[in-house]
């Protein structure tokens, strides 16, 4: 559970080798067990044993001087705990009152930003998307036809939270069950975007029309948790937590 053994294990993930590996049937069905037992694991302070704590602490990018434990917890218990680390102080929300400004929802890496048409399938290198299979035939899904697709990456180091990109009121909350880290036949980020887990949230702003976020759940991640304020109706404000 420390970074100097998940490192290894993305670099694998996202090779070309990797992907045929994690595609072979006998592997998989390993793999799926695997991650099921890891996800238990996770959750217990032997997750920290070992030296595996201090190597959190002196990993550069993960920067846990900056946080604390969730749950208002004074010390971590687990890996879970890390992972959902919470910031000492609340991050400044740029441009809060500004209408004219559209925020990042999550403390990651802009991985692409899309600007092709969007009303059929489209091809970058090897990943495929479709905004009406990322919407799950919402109603809503052809207003975004057209539109821009901005992509952030949460690695494993980041903070897990995500937050309001804008102000406005929710018009939709839907969340799909996905693949996760099973079925991974054909399963990658966005060839299949529609099979993993995700939670489609929808916000209707002054300034943008219609803006979605929508998190998506990757190999090991296997949940999405909204807070439990955030429904279809709400008025919600740029920075405000959403979930995790």
């Amino acid at each position: 559970a420390g970074p100097r053994y998940i490192q290894p294990f993305d670099a694998l993930a996202n090779s070309e080798g990797g992907e045929i590996l994690f595609n072979n049937n006998v592997f998989s069905s390993w793999f799926i067990d695997f991650l099921n037992a890891r996800g238990q694991y996770l959750g217990t302070p032997q997750s920290l044993e070992g030296g595996i704590l201090n190597d959190w602490k002196i990993f550069p990018a993960v920067k846990l001087d900056s946080y604390q434990p969730p749950y208002n917890q004074k010390n971590y218990n687990s890996f879970n705990d890390i992972f959902l680390r919470v910031p000492k102080k609340p991050f400044k929300v740029d441009g809060k009152n500004n209408p004219d400004v559209l925020n990042s929802p999550a403390s990651g890496k802009i991985h692409q930003i899309y600007t092709e048409n969007l009303s059929s399938n489209f091809k970058v290198k090897r990943d495929v998307l479709n905004i009406r299979q990322a919407l799950n035939n919402s109603p809503h899904a052809e207003k975004f036809i057209g539109g821009k697709v901005v992509d952030i990456l949460l690695w494993f180091t980041d903070y897990h939270y995500f937050h309001a990109p804008i102000s406005g009121e929710i018009v939709e909350v839907g969340e799909y069950a996905g693949s996760y880290n099973y079925n991974f036949q054909n399963v990658d980020w966005y060839k299949a975007l529609a099979k993993h887990k995700r939670v489609c949230y929808i916000i209707k702003s002054k300034k943008f029309g219609l803006v979605a976020m929508i998190p998506v759940g990757f190999w090991g991640v296997g949940s999405i948790v909204t807070d439990d304020k955030i429904h279809k109706g709400y008025q919600i404000t740029k920075g405000e937590k959403i979930g995790r």
